[in-house]
């Protein structure tokens, strides 16, 4: 038969944590672990909780919490933060599928958790424009990552809740050795990328295999299909003048959080020498991240685009959720 799973799932923490509320731990019935609720050092101690869980002929969810916060720990094992508070259960494929589901379609969900009461170990999926106030067609993202996990009353008990969104949005104009790396990178940390280059050489499925998007077409019209806007980061790497302009030029009107360009000083001081020249103001030129990506000494193109995305990531989390 399918193997089973024991979820361990961070309901609540006082302090701060490595993992926020909504990080899971799994563990299989025959043993294989994935994800985290803490850096590391809870871990140990909840794979005896999970196998305790599977043992069980009719598993229950059931509510564990570490405490150290007056020095006393309740386990040998000293957690992270002060509390955490964790929900021990068995995952439920069919919720589980349906929220995976979700983000594959790019829709809004909350995945919720019964932690008590009658229903205490139910999961279900449902549509966050069910439960929130935001205009239809839009997608109600929350303040901050701490903001996606609630618990709510209904009448039969407590719920947790974890508001799913889509995938923030990294376009990358310039498909070439650079683009392949970054395009990685990105992807490893949560984004969901998108390439545009005028060059069908370049821009092909071999080299592109996992992107979201592979549009071989001129920036406007790729920014148009992508709808390109304010919680877009956009990288122009092409290294054409053209395409690379034209990038920055469209990103810069749309109020895009992350506008970032490949190039030195001297080339970029030229860059925008040129934009002026075509009407950008040049308070706008200043939001342009050029020399693009953190300063780590990078020389490979893996390098670089490791620095280009540590700096992508980095303005997400910072300037996003304060433009909300």
């Amino acid at each position: 038969g399918a193997s089973r799973i024991a979820a361990v799932l961070l309901v609540d923490l006082q302090g701060s944590g490595v993992r926020l509320p909504g990080a899971l731990f799994a563990m299989t019935d025959d043993g294989r672990i994935a994800g985290s609720v803490s850096g590391g050092c809870i871990e140990p101690q909840l794979i005896e909780e999970a196998q305790a869980l599977l043992a069980e002929a009719e598993p229950r969810l059931r509510l564990v919490r570490y405490d150290q916060s007056g020095g006393k720990l309740f386990s040998p094992l000293q957690p992270c933060s002060d509390v955490v508070e964790l929900a021990v259960f068995l995952l439920d494929p069919a919720a589980y599928t349906e929220a995976v589901r979700a983000v594959e379609q790019e829709r809004a969900v909350r995945f919720c958790v019964g932690l008590d009461g009658p229903h205490a170990g139910r999961q279900w999926v449902e549509d966050v424009s069910a439960v929130s106030e935001v205009p239809t067609g839009q997608i109600p993202l929350p303040e901050s990552e701490a903001a996606r996990a609630s618990i709510f009353d209904r009448d039969d008990g407590r719920c947790f809740g974890y508001v799913i969104t889509p995938a923030p949005q990294l376009v990358i104009v310039g498909a070439s050795h650079l683009g392949q790396e970054l395009a990685v990178a990105a992807m490893r940390v949560g984004f969901r990328v998108s390439v545009v280059d005028s060059r069908p050489r370049f821009l092909t499925e071999e080299r592109f295999p996992a992107v979201a998007e592979r549009l071989v077409t001129t920036p406007r019209k790729a920014f148009d299909a992508l709808n390109v806007g304010a919680e877009t980061a956009v990288c122009a790497i092409s290294h054409d003048d053209k395409l690379d302009d034209d990038a920055i030029t469209l990103a810069l009107e749309r109020g895009c959080y992350y506008v970032g360009a490949l190039g030195s000083r001297l080339t970029h001081a030229e860059r925008c020498e040129r934009l002026q020249e075509q009407g950008v103001a040049p308070e706008r030129l200043e939001e342009i991240r050029s020399p693009i990506g953190i300063a780590i000494g990078a020389t490979t193109p893996a390098e670089i685009a490791l620095s280009i995305a540590a700096e992508v990531s980095g303005a997400y989390r910072v300037l996003v959720p304060k433009r909300r």
